[in-house]
């Protein structure tokens, strides 16, 4: 009688329970190949993800950790991560058996397992040294500046934050460094900042870069208004507070100190003194609440107003900046810091905040390696 079709195929020297385990195993190690092409990938979209929201909120809980060191005259310290590198390992392990009998037929047995491991590596560089602390204490070029205007962020923002003198408007010069001890003067800046932000809004208002072609290239910053801008009273509010020419259209923006012993009408530009990034770090830090032991044992300075009375810095930066602290840790926190037995916090619904927290970061990165020299930013007489 002729054998079976099985019987047929299998190969010369191979009893029925051998053949069928070397199938089984054939068939493992079939899957388990395929588990180790994908297993790469899943871990690379897996680990990528998550080592990214570490970074993320590591850089920020450092840059708020050292807002709170600042508001109490401890050091800043700045570690960067520099490299992540990741091993994989993977281990598996597989049994399988057959028994063999006349009346049930085969029986198989498959088992196995799969181990995954990863190994990070992760190298911090502080930085320090006479090069980065010279950038971090340079005041900001108003390339900068507007670099920072044209990625979104809005002119009462970038003033706030940045400028500490428009003209001879003062924006709590001396809150760019350690809290004073007396009230600043700002008031009348933040008038002419509404002023400002009025025509923006209006559409009549904004900083552009301007080309200037007599000669070599050049450019210059320059706050633009529009035709219809000086119908408006925020114009006319803005040029009395700034001593401004009035019904010209563009006035240059210049450092202070810049066109001295220049014979040019003083109402045709307007100058700026912008902080630099530990400024506007120190600017920021007095808006960070304090507990209030810490503030009658004297860890803080506390800000009085010529009465006496305890000065509010909420009323300088609140609309843009402001820290909480709490005896525990917050629940509604964007961003979170324990700092000498107490929680500092951004709360995750404070837009404004979490703004000027975010510009900041990104100036600090444009700070942290040198820039190209900036092009000349004046070209004087003004011709309009």
């Amino acid at each position: 009688m002729a054998s079976s079709g099985v019987q047929q195929d299998r190969p010369r020297g191979c009893t029925r329970p051998m053949y069928r385990l070397a199938s089984v195993v054939l068939v493992a190690a079939v899957l388990l190949g395929t588990g180790c092409e994908t297993l790469g990938s899943r871990a690379l979209r897996g680990e990528r993800g998550n080592y990214n929201i570490a970074l993320q909120q590591s850089n920020d809980e450092q840059l708020l950790l050292n807002l709170v060191r600042l508001r109490y005259r401890d050091n800043p310290v700045f570690l960067d991560v520099g490299n992540i590198t990741t091993q994989f390992s993977l281990e598996t392990t597989l049994d399988a058996g057959i028994e063999a009998e006349e009346s049930a037929g085969d029986i198989f047995s498959l088992g196995g397992g799969v181990t995954y491991n990863t190994s990070p590596t992760i190298q911090y560089t502080p930085l320090s040294g006479e090069d980065f602390q010279q950038r971090l204490m340079t005041p900001l070029g108003l390339d900068r500046m507007l670099l920072l205007y044209q990625a979104g962020w809005s002119l009462k923002r970038v003033f706030t934050v940045l400028v500490q003198r428009l003209n001879n408007l003062e924006n709590a010069v001396r809150a760019s460094g350690p809290t004073p001890g007396s009230a600043p003067e700002y008031e009348t800046f933040q008038q002419a900042l509404e002023a400002m932000r009025g025509l923006e809004r209006l559409g009549l208002l904004e900083l552009v870069q301007e080309n200037l072609l007599d000669g070599e290239p050049r450019s210059r910053v320059v706050l633009s208004l529009k035709e219809g801008a000086w119908d408006q009273p925020q114009a006319e509010l803005l040029a009395r507070l700034l001593g401004l020419s009035r019904r010209k259209l563009l006035y240059p923006i210049i450092p202070r100190g810049l066109v001295q012993g220049v014979d040019v009408p003083q109402g045709d530009y307007i100058m700026v003194e912008t902080r630099s990034p530990l400024g506007a770090m120190f600017f920021l830090s007095h808006a960070v609440d304090t507990p209030e032991d810490d503030q009658r044992t004297g860890k803080v300075t506390t800000t009085r107003t010529n009465a006496g009375q305890a000065f509010d810095w909420h009323d300088v930066t609140s609309e843009v900046f402001e820290v909480k602290t709490s005896a525990i840790r917050p629940t509604q926190a964007s961003t979170a810091v324990r700092y000498r037995g107490a929680w500092f916090y951004i709360a995750d619904t404070n837009l404004e905040t979490k703004s000027s927290f975010a510009m900041l970061n990104q100036l600090l990165i444009l700070q942290s390696k040198p820039a190209e020299a900036p092009p000349p930013v004046l070209t004087l007489p003004v011709g309009r």
